[in-house]
């Protein structure tokens, strides 16, 4: 970092180890038991229940999780959700390496919270509904009421972990093809720990001295960061209008000039901040599941100069980081055109379970226009990552019909009743292939009704009942006066219809009784097979008795 390699800019990666230990390789599984308990009778709504069961590895790293934030912190930092809400760990509780009832029930709350809002802020879209209000299932009562194995234990506990919420959900659509298998409730017990500063504020109302998360001073420009400056004065440019920084040291220069923008051997430096007085932070990466930083910038720097990323893991060697699909393969950021604007993405995935610092240093030239960045960002998301057992069952009273199940993995089990369906679906896989098995949903459909297909059942047995008993009935009144008494009903025909009518019921209770065979009676299908049974066993009845009656000796 010589000042004798006249660099425009380092905006430099710093590590401090806080920990070795990562949430990397994650073994075991977690076993998803859900159930939705839904009314449709035009919009569907109502309810239902989840219970999570982290085995193995998986339960000690959501234990490593709670302990890192909810009981190493007395508030949620910066750049999580829910940041600066309080964790639970208070006096004494606070940082002694147990997952206090506090600590467990503020997590609980804030899952819940999270699943309310869902990844867009809308719910949680899981199968055909939204997950809109959710608790846990011994509500308003401690964490210990919900869970098992999650308040009293530590990093190193072993056994099983329980979590048990029930919620609220709806669905306004009048038909849906959706998901069988599902990863959402999954990752809900770790969405809350995802990290993203999002982009920083150049808004003067809401960024007067400090901005997060680079922090600059905007009333001494090019003193500890950037000077903050609009876009180019010509509006030669296609590319959104908006405020960038602009390391411009020189205060007799102006931004987007050709010459004389900086002091020659000049430095400045910003770096990542989550307070507001502007003092260096660590990015917190030991929840990540992947992780990356990236900015918009235009312009560029007059030669020798250059903006470079660099990492450090002990604050004395620095490496250069190149960007994702950086056009030169260097790890100097491309210099651009003004009139377009670029993104650098820099991965850093091999850094997590780590935290990191950001900060900025470099010397310029009088030359060249400089560098103007903008919308600088880290995300680091935090993901569930391994086997998900997932066993669902969905209760329905009312109109709501399933058809089209297009499974190729696991064959979901459908019932019928007069009052609605029941489907189950269990299957095990993992997150990175989640089954792409799917149904479809209608609020109301005439051919796949389960009252109305019930009432084609009722109908189809009272059919075939009615014409063989008629069809009798004229086989015994062709019989001699002498020998009607005597006239008795074809007890292979009574059975045909008996089996008949099994069949029907059958497949009109257990729709997916052959679906290990790859057959599903869907309700164009049993409108079929009842149209069918009733005429043909209705016909070959008629038929059979005139066959047998023509066989009948003449009455004397």
């Amino acid at each position: 970092m010589s000042p004798a390699w006249r660099v425009f800019l380092f905006l430099i990666v710093l590590f401090a180890f806080i920990s070795n230990v990562g949430v990397g390789a994650q073994n075991g599984k977690v076993v998803v038991s859900s159930d939705l308990e839904l009314l449709s009778l035009g919009d569907v709504n109502d309810g239902g229940h989840v219970t999570w069961t982290l085995s193995g590895d998986q339960a000690k790293i959501l234990r490593q999780k709670v302990v890192w934030m909810f009981d190493s912190e007395a508030t949620i930092p910066r750049g999580f959700p829910y940041h600066g809400q309080a964790t639970g760990a208070t006096g004494a509780n606070l940082n002694n390496g147990v997952i206090d009832s506090p600590e467990g029930t503020e997590y609980l709350t804030l899952v819940d919270s999270s699943m309310e809002s869902g990844p867009g802020g809308q719910g949680t879209p899981f199968r055909f509904v939204t997950i809109t209000h959710v608790d846990r299932i011994e509500r308003d009562l401690p964490a210990e009421r919900s869970s098992d194995g999650l308040v009293g234990s530590t990093t190193n506990t072993s056994t099983n972990m329980e979590i048990r919420f029930i919620f609220n959900a709806n669905s306004q659509s009048v038909e849906r093809l959706f998901p069988e298998a599902d990863q959402a409730l999954a990752q809900s017990l770790h969405r809350l720990f995802s990290f993203d500063t999002g982009t920083e504020s150049l808004d003067p109302a809401s960024c007067g001295t400090s901005c997060y998360p680079f922090p600059f001073n905007p009333q001494v420009p090019g003193q500890n960061g950037w000077r903050r400056v609009g876009p180019p004065p010509t509006g030669n440019y296609t590319w959104p209008a908006g405020r960038f920084l602009w390391a411009g040291g020189n205060a007799t220069a102006s931004a987007w000039n050709a010459t004389g923008a900086y002091k020659a051997n000049d430095s400045y430096y910003t770096y990542y901040s989550d307070d507001p007085y502007g003092s260096e932070s660590a990015v917190d990466l030991r929840y990540a599941a992947s992780a990356n930083f990236s900015f918009e910038h235009t312009g560029s720097a007059a030669p020798g100069d250059n903006l470079t990323v660099q990492i450090s893991r002990d604050r004395l060697r620095w490496d250069a980081l190149t960007a994702v699909g950086d056009g030169d393969g260097q790890p100097a950021v491309d210099g651009l055109n003004m009139s377009v604007l670029g993104t650098s993405l820099f991965n850093l995935n091999p850094y997590i379970g780590q935290r990191l610092n950001f900060t900025a240093n470099g010397d310029a030239t009088v030359g060249g226009r400089g560098y103007f960045i903008r919308n600088m960002r880290i995300q680091a998301p935090s993901r569930y990552s391994g086997t998900i057992d997932f066993r669902h069952t969905d209760y329905v009273v009312g109109f709501l019909s399933f058809s089209d199940l297009a499974s190729t993995s696991v064959r979901p089990h459908l019932i019928r009743t007069p009052v609605g369906e029941i489907q189950f679906y269990d299957a095990v896989y993992d997150t990175s292939g989640v089954p792409v098995d799917s149904a479809r949903y209608v609020t109301f459909n005439f051919i796949e009704n389960p009252q109305v297909l019930f009432v084609l059942l009722v109908v189809a047995a009272w059919l075939i009942g009615f014409f063989h008993d008629r069809a009798y009935d004229s086989y015994r009144r062709r019989h001699p006066a002498a020998m009607r008494a005597s006239a008795r009903k074809i007890r292979w025909l009574n059975w045909v219809g008996r089996i008949v009518l099994l069949v029907l019921v059958i497949f009109y209770f257990f729709p997916t009784a052959l679906t290990g065979a790859g057959l599903v009676v869907g309700g164009g299908a049993f409108w079929v097979l009842a149209i069918a049974a009733t005429g043909g066993l209705s016909g070959f009845s008629t038929f059979w008795y005139w066959r047998r009656a023509k066989l009948l000796p003449a009455d004397i």
